[in-house]
This record gives structure tokens, C-alpha cells and sequence, in this order.
């Protein structure tokens, strides 16, 4: 079993990996990540090496080494939080040598009474975020120039300039070009997860006004629509409703939820859009009459790359309702799904309807 834990893992995934790792002998210092174990009191019994490095002098090894960072964090009754016999976790600033870094202590229990504790630096996981975001940023732009390229040669040729085209030949020009839109918004939501997830994008909140937006992306989505003859229709209620958020961002949310809703909906189906103030929120509603999803799937509707039975056949990346839920949590939102198989399914947005218009991020 590898030692090494990813930055942003549970706690009872870096309990599972490095309990089973010291359970099979291996050297605590050659775990990727800080810790230490003590006995049910408190009492250090031992360290690793990359703890030691990440509290210096200041904290010597010793009984009292991570009592003593609790202490200098301003923690009362180190003792007593060392002994934690739960799944306990708590952000602590650490001086050293004039500057401050924030950890993460998680501690959870082992066998024989005695607490596992890991000192996640949060400063590092997040530097390695950004790293991580700024890589993958850089892949896309590198898959998204060629790919423009092709659409550019792809569109010349289906004007005829270069010569006529046959049947055959404009379809297959046309199924290029449809291949290129698929990969194109793959990687627009593979980049946008990436820069949510290393808290990289942000908001540029402004007035929105509800109506406008929900009859504009019915519009856009009506011509699909009606090939499969499926209805839509789009109430807000009061007309004149607005709410604070970013408008490119808040229309990436309603226009996947709404092209889903049309995308995995039967022929002859329905889609409606309800959206209203409950409380001091704006709710935002999209309902259809679609196959729904079980239980299991639902469960796992906002995880990255899951899709339904009821995307078999259909194109998608999977990644499209795991973007949603992250936009909507960044503007201060929640999302829910509800469904059952044959009843259709709804997903219900709720956003703040006032919030603080400066640029957000996280």
C-alpha cells in the first residue's frame, strides 16, 4: 500500500491508508505526509520525520512536541485535544522564524487506545492546487488551438470555396464539426472544475435580470427541443425579479440544467423552468418529465464523469452537473436533486438574493 496521500483527501481515507501502512511495518518516515501517534492521554509516542521538519526548532521531538504546537496555537488543554478519541479536525496557526503558515491537525483513533494525528500544510496543498490548476490550464490551450484550427478548415471546406461538395461529404463535414463542439465544452468543463476546485475562479457579481435569462436559454435550447417534440416553458415570478451574481456564471448553471433536462428527456416530453423568492432566497427550478434517475444514481448525480442510464447513447463529458454544483456553492448557493425512475426529475438552485457585489473567489 503507497504511503503518499493526496492533498484534499477524507479524513477516513488518510485514516484507511496510513493505519494500514504503519499496520504493515512501514517507516513512518516514509509516509508523504506529517504525523504522529500518542498514547489515549495525550503522551507523543512517536514522529515522523516530515513532522519534525514542519515544526523546527521551536517544537522539539519529544513527549510535548505536538502539545506544545496545540499551545503555541493558542489551543487550551493540548493534552486533552491530543486524546481526541473521534474523528476530530482543526485549523491552527504555526510561527516560525517570523512568518505564519496555517495546518490542519486531524486526528482519529487507532488500535490499542492509541490517536492518530496528520498536520496537513494547508499552505503547500494549496500552492500545489494552483500548480495543478495553472498545468492543466495550460493542456486545454494546448487541445483547444489545434482543435480551433480543424473547425476553421473544417468550415472553409463546407462553404465550397475549395470545391463542390457531395452529400456524403457535407455530412461527414457536419459530423466533424459537431465531434469539435463535444471535445471543445469537454474542455471547458474539464478547465472550469479545475479552477473551481483550486479555488482559482472568480465571480464578477452584478444585477441579473431572472427573466431575461431563463426566456433567452429556452430560446437557445427551443430548436432541439421541438425536433424531439418536447415543450418548454419558463415562468418567473415577480417578471421584474433580479438577483446579485455573476450573469456568464449563473447562465452556465440554468443552461446545462436545462439542456440536461432536455438532452436526456423522452420524445414528446416537457421542461419547465419556475423560478421565484422563497424566503430571503432565489429558487430556481428545473423540472422535467423525463425517465428520472434510481436512487444510486441520484446519489452520485453531482459527481465528476457519472452519468445515468439515461445518458447511454448520449453525448456528455460527466463533468457539466459536478461545474454546477461548485458554481452555485461559490455563489454562496445550494442545489439539490429529487427524482424517481419514470417520474421525471427536478433540480432546485437556491441562491442568496442579496449578497456582497465584490469579485468573489475561493
Amino acid at each position: 500500500m503507497s504511503g503518499r496521500v493526496e492533498a484534499g483527501a477524507s479524513v477516513d481515507t488518510w485514516h484507511l491508508h496510513l493505519s494500514g501502512d504503519l499496520e504493515h511495518g512501514l517507516d513512518a518516515d516514509d509516509l508523504g505526509v506529517a504525523l504522529a501517534v500518542t498514547t489515549g492521554d495525550g503522551r507523543v509516542v512517536s514522529t515522523n520525520a516530515a513532522l519534525r521538519d514542519l515544526l523546527g526548532d521551536r517544537y522539539p521531538d519529544g513527549p510535548d512536541a505536538l502539545a506544545g504546537l496545540l499551545l503555541a496555537a493558542g489551543v487550551a488543554e493540548p493534552r486533552t485535544r491530543l486524546a481526541a478519541s473521534l474523528v476530530a479536525a482543526q485549523d491552527l496557526v504555526l510561527c516560525r522564524g517570523g512568518a505564519t503558515r496555517t495546518v490542519r491537525l486531524i486526528s482519529n483513533t487507532l488500535p490499542e487506545g492509541r490517536v492518530l494525528h496528520l498536520v496537513h500544510d494547508l499552505h503547500d496543498a494549496d500552492a500545489n492546487r494552483e500548480r495543478q490548476a495553472e498545468l492543466q490550464s495550460l493542456i486545454a490551450h494546448d487541445l483547444r488551438s489545434p482543435l480551433a484550427v480543424i473547425q476553421g478548415y473544417a468550415g472553409l471546406l463546407a462553404t465550397g470555396q475549395p470545391g463542390p461538395l457531395n452529400a456524403t461529404q457535407s455530412e461527414f463535414l457536419s459530423g466533424i464539426d459537431l465531434k469539435i463542439v463535444e471535445v471543445t465544452r469537454l474542455l471547458d468543463d474539464f478547465l472550469d472544475l479545475s479552477r473551481l476546485e483550486a479555488g482559482a475562479l472568480q465571480l464578477q457579481p452584478e444585477a441579473v435580470p431572472l427573466a431575461e435569462l431563463a426566456s433567452r436559454i429556452c430560446e437557445e435550447q427551443r430548436r432541439c427541443a421541438e425536433s424531439r417534440g418536447i415543450s418548454m416553458s419558463a415562468h418567473v415570478e415577480p417578471e421584474d425579479l433580479e438577483l446579485t451574481a455573476d450573469p456568464l456564471r449563473l447562465k452556465q448553471v440554468v443552461e446545462n440544467l436545462v439542456g440536461n433536462a432536455v438532452k436526456y428527456n423522452g420524445d414528446g416530453g416537457w421542461v419547465r423552468v419556475e423560478i421565484a423568492i422563497v424566503g430571503g432566497d432565489v429558487r430556481i427550478q428545473v423540472v422535467d418529465g423525463g425517465p428520472g434517475m434510481d436512487a444510486k444514481e441520484l446519489a452520485a448525480v453531482f459527481e465528476p464523469f457519472q452519468r445515468g442510464t439515461a445518458g447511454r447513447g448520449v453525448s456528455g463529458s460527466g463533468l457539466g452537473l459536478a461545474v454546477v454544483q461548485r458554481l452555485v456553492a461559490l455563489h454562496g448557493g445550494s442545489i439539490a436533486a429529487t427524482s424517481r425512475p419514470g417520474d421525471g426529475t427536478t433540480f432546485e438552485v437556491r441562491l442568496p438574493r442579496r449578497r456582497d457585489t465584490a469579485p468573489a473567489n475561493r
